[in-house]
């Protein structure tokens, strides 16, 4: 028998479920759930040759058995894996872009569709026990021009479906960065160094980083530098075990 204690839950499944939407790229009607047609879906570069370590795209011939990038092999990131399923072209990249800068909230829904449908995270997580989500911090200054954080709008959905916990205060940003966009990878790695630190004289906060696998979230990995950067200052703080999820990778 179903519990009317839980009918807000329900009638929320419910109206996501069957209510129409617009596609977020061709504006035909959807489920609200979704977002996006199953045509614009299909058109979505998918990054399905791409390296374990970091999701960089590898060339269709690689042979490699490990599909690590010369660069992981050579001078792997702290974070141990990536899944970044699709690539950051059109249209994807303008549907990321009207979320991020001109505060069209409601495309995180389609994003987090897309990422699941093709990133098969479930599939990918295998045992969830003593896993969390941790979204890629913003200065509050950053929060005040933009608005809202996208990374926390991308992890509170997939916090709804995979049924994570997310843990947002773990890490702060403690520096107000120079945007990236304008910089190349090496001005990007000088940019972010020193930018993220753990919530001070929080000793539950210590505990969940030394005792979880840590998945930290964001929108696009273009050099790796944000989340890299995030991933050592954790692995300093002991975390023995970090993966990286974003929509698209560059």
């Amino acid at each position: 028998m179903i519990s009317w204690m839980h009918w807000p839950d329900w009638g929320n499944w419910l109206f996501t479920q069957f209510f129409p939407g617009e596609c977020a790229i061709c504006h035909d009607f959807v489920p609200l759930q979704q977002g996006i047609c199953a045509t614009c879906l299909g058109q979505l570069l998918r990054n399905d040759q791409a390296c374990t370590r970091c999701a960089n795209p590898l060339p269709n011939d690689c042979q490699r058995t490990e599909q690590l990038c010369g660069k992981c092999l050579t001078s792997p990131p702290f974070f141990d894996q990536a899944l970044s399923p699709l690539v950051y072209q059109q249209p994807l990249d303008q549907l990321i872009h009207q979320f991020k800068y001109h505060h069209q909230l409601h495309l995180a829904r389609p994003l987090i569709h897309a990422f699941c449908r093709y990133g098969n995270p479930l599939a990918h997580l295998g045992n969830r026990q003593r896993t969390i989500l941790l979204p890629i911090p913003l200065h509050p200054r950053q929060i005040c021009r933009r608005g809202f954080n996208q990374a926390l709008e991308l992890a509170q959905l997939l916090q709804q479906q995979l049924h994570l916990p997310l843990y947002p205060q773990l890490l702060l940003r403690q520096r107000d960065t120079v945007h990236q966009r304008a910089l190349n990878a090496r001005a990007r790695k000088q940019n972010i160094q020193g930018a993220f630190v753990i919530t001070p004289d929080d000793n539950n906060a210590a505990t969940l980083i030394r005792e979880n696998r840590i998945i930290l979230v964001d929108d696009v990995m273009t050099t790796g530098s944000t989340l890299n950067e995030a991933a050592r200052v954790l692995k300093r703080a002991g975390c023995e075990q970090i993966w990286v999820w974003t929509m698209a990778r560059a």
